[in-house]
């Protein structure tokens, strides 16, 4: 949360409110629109940012109530909006229920790149399930890609069979690289995609 403030003062309401003018300084429910994932982390980040871009310049009951014992100085209740998750075709981009991003990835599934991906890097694959402890193809392998990140991100020690070599490569790289291919396939974009008509 504190970086969410932190991003909501010193980058958007420096950018947008402060040197732009995109925006006033004062809260105003005509003038942004908040939408968030429907999951407490997303929703708890957008409240996070709005708080850091209006926080500051809040006025006391106007943008909140004047009550010093009663409510948080400063805190705005701007209202967060959401779709459930299953149907959030804007901001979810894994939606269960996006019946073209199903379809994309069961011809995706047929293409020759895609089979040739499973088969080249099968052993890869067998060893990132043995250690990960569920099936790993690649289809599921963002799972790693994303968990490697934030461990990165937060100085956290990988698990030691994360800093193996593979083909003369980081374990690391591999992953990554891999898991960007088939994030860019999985979305309609790149070769598989270049001779078919969905």
């Amino acid at each position: 949360m504190e970086q969410h403030v932190y991003l909501g003062r010193n980058r958007l309401k420096a950018r947008y409110i402060d040197k732009y003018k995109f925006l006033s300084k004062y809260y105003d429910s005509h003038e942004i629109y908040v939408r968030s994932t429907d999951v407490n982390r997303t929703l708890t980040s957008a409240m996070s940012n709005m708080y850091g871009m209006y926080g500051e310049n809040a006025r006391p009951g106007l943008d909140y109530p004047n009550c010093t014992d009663c409510w948080p100085k400063g805190f705005i209740p701007i209202a967060i909006h959401t779709v459930p998750e299953d149907t959030d075709y804007t901001v979810n981009a894994d939606a269960k229920n996006c019946t073209r991003q199903n379809d994309l990835q069961k011809l995706l599934q047929e293409t020759p790149e895609f089979k040739q991906m499973e088969k080249d890097q099968q052993k890869l694959f067998e060893n990132i399930s043995s250690n990960a402890g569920e099936p790993i193809g690649p289809l599921e392998l963002w799972k790693i890609a994303d968990a490697m990140y934030i461990e990165k991100l937060h100085n956290l020690t990988f698990p030691h069979w994360l800093n193996q070599k593979w083909d003369g490569r980081p374990l690391f790289d591999v992953i990554n690289d891999t898991s960007a291919i088939v994030e860019r396939w999985i979305n309609g974009l790149g070769k598989p995609f270049g001779r078919l008509s969905t």
